[in-house]
């Protein structure tokens, strides 16, 4: 039986030191747990393996890998999991970071795709002539 839910976004800038950054997620993913709640998997996640899998029933994902011979493909993990940093690096000074930031990520992506002609892709979809 399905129980109701409340789903809390939390976008925006974090702390600029990396060590802060990931303590304050892991605090905010210790406290979703202590409150009976989770962290979605389109958010970065920071939990360790063994904590991963605690919440998300391993039992039953390798079983439905089993069942789908999937179990050579990376696991939900694997795709979710944010590798550690270098001692020091800081992910703030990346050359593109401004391109990420609102509206001029958007505004970027469209100016290449109107460049190169892709914005007029669903003009001349295959699937729109097709007599059925």
């Amino acid at each position: 039986m399905s129980r109701p839910m409340l789903n809390i976004g939390v976008w925006g800038f974090g702390p600029r030191d990396y060590k802060t950054f990931v303590a304050k997620n892991r605090q905010l993913e210790s406290t979703l747990k202590a409150l009976g709640g989770r962290k979605w998997l389109y958010a970065h996640i920071y939990y360790t393996e063994d904590e991963f899998w605690a919440e998300y029933d391993q039992p039953w994902y390798r079983a439905l890998a089993e069942k789908y011979f999937a179990t050579t493909l990376p696991t939900i993990y694997d795709k979710v999991k944010v590798e550690p940093q270098a001692e020091g690096e800081n992910p703030n000074q990346c050359s593109k970071s401004w391109l990420s930031a609102w509206p001029i990520g958007g505004l970027y992506g469209m100016i290449l795709a109107t460049l190169s002609g892709d914005i007029s892709f669903h003009r001349r979809a295959m699937w729109r002539h097709k007599e059925h």
